[in-house]
């Protein structure tokens, strides 16, 4: 079993301005539960088919348009790994999508460029999630340190990324840029 987490993109208008105001490539995060090669499930929260935070199979995620930009699997053991990603399952599954705390990143985004500060989302709201945020608690629960500082309602995929291409329990499977 391997705990993978990944970044991607789509070219969607939502996909577009989150790599916009964020200046990345990645417009999205995800984790994937891969048991057996080729046979995996996927973690993330999205506002695409109105779906917030669920799990699907990775078979079927390929299919709707992501181009994977980098993913990382997780050196850690197996049992952490488990035991970490049915905590997130069972506390994040079924949350609805981040709508409006995606408005509140854009403007933290924009105080950051303008003020060199970051500051709190005004909308985050603890019964929603964003991607970002679902990869975070689930690295957290894993127990990885370098991640403790990071606010989940201000963290973006971009975030992640640094902080994981960079990290020695992250090891690069895939990277396109």
């Amino acid at each position: 079993m391997k705990l993978i987490v990944g970044f991607s993109r789509k070219y969607h208008l939502l996909a577009k301005l989150i790599m916009f105001f964020t200046k990345s490539n990645i417009s999205h995060s995800y984790a994937r539960l891969e048991f057996r090669p080729g046979h995996d499930y996927l973690l993330e929260a999205t506002g695409s088919r109105g779906w917030g935070v669920h799990v699907t199979w990775g078979r079927y995620w390929r299919t709707l348009g992501h181009t994977v930009v980098a993913e990382y699997t997780l050196d850690l053991p197996e049992e952490r790994l488990k035991e970490a990603w049915e905590t997130v399952c069972n506390e994040r599954v079924g949350k609805p999508y981040g709508w409006l705390q995606l408005v509140g990143d854009a403007y933290v985004i924009a105080i950051e460029c303008i003020f060199k500060k970051r500051v709190r989302n005004p909308f985050g709201l603890p019964w929603t999630d964003v991607c970002s945020e679902t990869l975070l608690a689930l690295i957290k629960a894993a127990g990885v340190e370098g991640f403790d500082h990071l606010d989940p309602e201000t963290v973006t995929a971009e975030d992640l990324y640094q902080i994981i291409k960079g990290h020695s329990k992250f090891i690069l499977l895939v990277s396109h840029s």
